[in-house]
């Protein structure tokens, strides 16, 4: 036996578990975590120790060419460490136990700040982690009311082309996003009112948090301007959409199950969901415009339960192939996407879910393009563990 190339194979084992360069680096992590027969790839062959010096520069040469896209505008910025390991602070009342910490582990400070109106003062928590098995960032948020978990949701907040800023949480009368790097201030126009919002940075941030404050039902627009007070971007902040008058045609089959039948519609540049599923009726309306990810997760899930079967279902962008979503007990479900309308660049996805839920179950959804590379993720720490 070559202790040489035994070393060798072993190290090449660990690291190619955990790179990012593998598209199915994100099943890898997940047969850690239950007991499954190895596949042992590496294991099966025997690399000459005369080409040993070749594979390791190989490998060091795809670790330097691999990194984060980055979230200034597609170009490669600072990002959080790799190879910190040490685990981060985490500001009461957050511990490990917590389902979005578990799942998405802070690669930057965790930051805490109040906001909201007044009297519906808030606590946020804000920290970025990597998306799993892809080279992006996502953007975690906690919303804390005293010890009450409000919203807890990790979503890639990657820009892309001239995006100045993006949405990737909240709750009722909170938003917030990443912005990119020439972002200095932030402020909520409504009618008749200006706010000032906040910009949250920390050790790691590889872009700045903003957060809006406003009240219930509001209309307005959230302004980003650069340190010269020029306007950058802005994002649109309306009130609740109503729910529209169900069109006569144009509508694209969801899914259609046991629980009943789901359709979609385009209207106004906004998806709107109808269910036959109790309780019948309009279900949803998402913006049909965001970044060639996955942009929503819904659910087949009745408010009453439990119930005999669930379905979860939603809708990502043209570049996405497949979602897999693993739920808190590591239970694996995958869907293919189907296109929607011509020239929508929209796709939905539907898969059933498990039996015997009464909340929204916890999940990690990924996004895979069609050459198996993660493109987008969605973890919810907010529901029932199933």
């Amino acid at each position: 036996m070559n202790t040489i190339e035994d070393r060798l194979r072993d190290a090449l084992t660990e690291r190619a578990s955990h790179s990012p360069l593998h598209p199915g680096a994100w099943e890898q992590t997940l047969a850690r975590t239950r007991p499954r027969p190895r596949s042992g790839a590496w294991a099966r062959y025997v690399i000459p120790a005369a080409a040993a010096a070749a594979v390791v520069a190989i490998v060091a040469a795809a670790t330097v060419l691999t990194g984060h896209r980055g979230l200034d505008g597609g170009h490669r910025g600072g990002g959080p460490s790799q190879a910190g390991t040490a685990p981060v602070a985490l500001p009461a009342p957050l511990t490990r136990k917590d389902y979005l910490i578990q799942q998405d582990p802070p690669v930057s400070q965790v930051v805490k700040v109040k906001a909201g109106t007044s009297g519906q003062a808030q606590w946020v928590y804000v920290w970025f982690a990597r998306m799993k098995g892809g080279q992006g960032t996502v953007l975690c948020s906690e919303v804390r009311s005293g010890k009450d978990l409000q919203s807890a949701y990790c979503e890639t907040a990657d820009l892309f082309a001239d995006q100045v800023a993006v949405p990737t949480g909240g709750y009722s009368t909170l938003l917030l996003g990443a912005s990119g790097k020439q972002v200095a201030s932030v402020r909520v126009q409504l009618p008749g009112h200006v706010a000032d919002g906040q910009l949250i940075s920390g050790r790691g941030f590889p872009a700045k948090v903003w957060l809006a404050s406003f009240q219930p039902g509001s209309s307005g627009t959230i302004v980003f301007r650069d340190a010269n007070g020029h306007q950058v971007g802005q994002l649109a902040l309306t009130k609740a959409f109503p729910s529209p008058a169900r069109p006569r045609h144009g509508g694209i089959t969801v899914f259609r199950s046991q629980l009943g039948t789901a359709t979609a519609y385009l209207i106004g540049g906004r998806v709107c969901i109808w269910s036959t599923a109790a309780p019948e009726g309009f279900v949803a309306t998402l913006p049909a415009s965001a970044p060639p990810a996955l942009s929503a997760v819904l659910f087949g899930v009745p408010p009453f339960g439990p119930v005999k079967s669930s379905e979860f279902y939603g809708y990502a962008h043209g570049n996405v192939a497949q979602v897999t979503l693993r739920l808190a007990s590591g239970k694996l479900l995958t869907a293919r996407t189907i296109p929607g309308w011509p020239g929508s660049g929209i796709r939905f996805w539907a898969v059933p879910g498990p039996a015997g839920v009464t909340t929204q179950p916890q999940f990690v959804a990924l996004a895979y393009d069609a050459a198996g590379r993660v493109v987008g993720q969605v973890t919810s720490g907010l529901g029932q563990r199933v």
